[in-house]
């Protein structure tokens, strides 16, 4: 879920295809939902630094459910153990879910989850889509708007956080991209919990019954 340098996040959707001019057609990469940035009392997390303990990562092939978890001492001490777990739903296609769980081993600490949508992905430096639109509702759901360059098609992503503590939740923006930053404070031993559900639609999805005939003219 974290960042590394010199990663390739991938998302593609069957059907949404692109060829920017000059360029070889190819499924389009999709704006990123899975990215999730975790600070612990002011410093990132990340694998490079600090020591990991207990590490384990599995995907269950019954429930596709794939999990990691593991136990991160900063470079400054803080101990926390945090569980991930992420699916792509069968049953409501479009969902994709995910939990961050952070608990706090051996004294209280500050916990801070930047996540969203990130839409500066690329297919190896290839842009192909235009410049997207940003939306943030009343209802804590937000929304990125984008549209393949040459073959016209529309793709919407959407994403909520919830959290089952008290915490303080604001959207960030940055080119083409939206998030939701929380903030939080966990006691020793106790554990704070960061659910988050994005969709994705297109201007391709078929959702209505007996439409072979539709799937065939595309």
């Amino acid at each position: 879920e974290e960042a590394y340098v010199n990663e390739h996040r991938t998302t593609v959707i069957n059907g949404v295809f692109n060829a920017p001019e000059g360029e070889v057609t190819e499924l389009a990469v999709i704006p990123d939902a899975t990215n999730c940035e975790i600070e612990i009392n002011g410093e990132r997390f990340t694998m490079l630094t600090g020591v990991i303990e207990d590490y384990n990562a599995s995907l269950n092939l019954k429930n596709g459910v794939m999990k990691r978890t593991l136990k991160w001492r900063s470079p400054k001490g803080t101990y926390v153990k945090i569980d991930f777990s992420r699916m792509v739903s069968d049953v409501k296609k479009h969902i994709i879910a995910q939990t961050v769980t952070v608990t706090a081993l051996e004294a209280d600490v500050h916990v801070s989850v930047l996540t969203g949508i990130d839409g500066k992905v690329t297919n190896t430096g290839v842009q192909h889509f235009a410049a997207p639109q940003k939306r943030a509702y009343e209802d804590g759901i937000k929304g990125l708007y984008v549209k393949t360059l040459q073959s016209e098609i529309n793709v919407a992503l959407h994403f909520t956080v919830k959290c089952n503590k008290e915490n303080d939740s604001k959207t960030v923006t940055d080119r083409r991209s939206i998030y939701t930053k929380s903030d939080a404070d966990i006691k020793k031993n106790e554990s704070i919990t960061f659910e988050k559900y994005s969709s994705y639609a297109t201007s391709r999805d078929f959702e209505y019954i007996n439409c072979e005939a539709e799937r065939e003219k595309v």
